[in-house]
């Protein structure tokens, strides 16, 4: 049986270092030099979308690694587009639309093989663009924030649904996700 706890996958690192599945700390203010990323200004990050302000994210992502695991993880947040104190991100993240904070569960996935540690509190920014939605990873990384995209897909039925893939030791995996907007 492979032991992913000695396989130390890295789907994201949390600023000590350990790793784990997901982002990482709450945002307050900016945490450092931001490196190239825009100011933000002109942006309307009020997004075209209709709803009021602040929207839920209620969400999943299924993961299937190239070992045997199948597990998933479950994603509820709520908007922060707005809020002063997450400025922080739409700094690293001009081009998104909406911002979410978001509460991740299960704390471990993979438990058969080892076990995946998954961060529960987690940042996500959306690009949209018509049905067409860009999901993003926002991470912090030793006082550094960064963006990474997750997938892009389609909102059908009210449900935003994308895929993405990686590699890590020689281990493929694959994510399916899907999210509802409230």
């Amino acid at each position: 049986m492979l032991n992913l706890a000695a396989l130390s996958l890295m789907l994201a690192c949390n600023s000590s270092g350990s790793v784990m599945v997901g982002d990482v700390p709450t945002p307050s203010g900016d945490t450092g030099d931001n490196g190239d990323a825009s100011d933000g200004e002109g942006k309307d990050n009020d997004s075209d979308q209709s709803g009021e302000y602040p929207r839920t994210w209620n969400g999943s992502r299924s993961f299937e690694f190239s070992f045997g695991c199948v597990d998933s993880i479950y994603e509820d947040g709520f908007e922060v587009t707005q809020e002063a104190d997450y400025s922080i991100l739409l700094d690293v993240c001009p081009q998104c639309d909406q911002v979410y904070e978001l509460t991740a569960s299960p704390a471990e996935i993979c438990k058969d093989y080892g076990g995946i540690g998954v961060t529960t509190l987690t940042y996500r920014g959306l690009i949209v663009d018509g049905d067409q939605y860009t999901v993003m990873r926002m991470m912090d990384y030793q006082g550094k924030w960064y963006i990474e995209e997750l997938g892009t897909g389609e909102m059908a039925s009210g449900t935003i649904t994308y895929e993405y893939n990686g590699e890590y030791q020689g281990y493929t995996y694959e994510v399916s996700g899907s999210t509802i907007l409230d």
